[in-house]
């Protein structure tokens, strides 16, 4: 979602499906530090499926569940280096 610089997405329903990679929080800029910070919203009835969820690749992810079901069907990477950031939160009883 976010490579470089600042990004929210707030799903609030609906179904958002990503083939591939969801980044949050993903690049390293020219001098080596993480430069990236996404955020990802998800309340409601909302339904997020990705193959592979990347919360803090280099830079800073955040993801945030109040309601909906998230799905990861491959790999869920939490921090992938040490220059990451993770923040996550979920209500008791919802589905990631």
């Amino acid at each position: 979602m976010v490579r470089s610089g600042t990004g929210v997405f707030n799903q609030t329903g609906g179904i958002h499906t990503v083939n591939t990679n969801l980044i949050l929080g993903g690049n390293l800029g020219t001098t080596g530090a993480p430069n990236g910070t996404g955020t990802y919203n998800l309340s409601g009835t909302g339904i997020l499926s990705a193959n592979n969820q990347y919360i803090g690749q280099y830079g800073t992810g955040t993801f945030n569940q109040s309601g909906g079901t998230n799905t990861v069907t491959t790999n869920l990477n939490l921090g992938q280096t040490q220059a990451a950031l993770v923040h996550t939160t979920s209500q008791a009883g919802r589905s990631m």
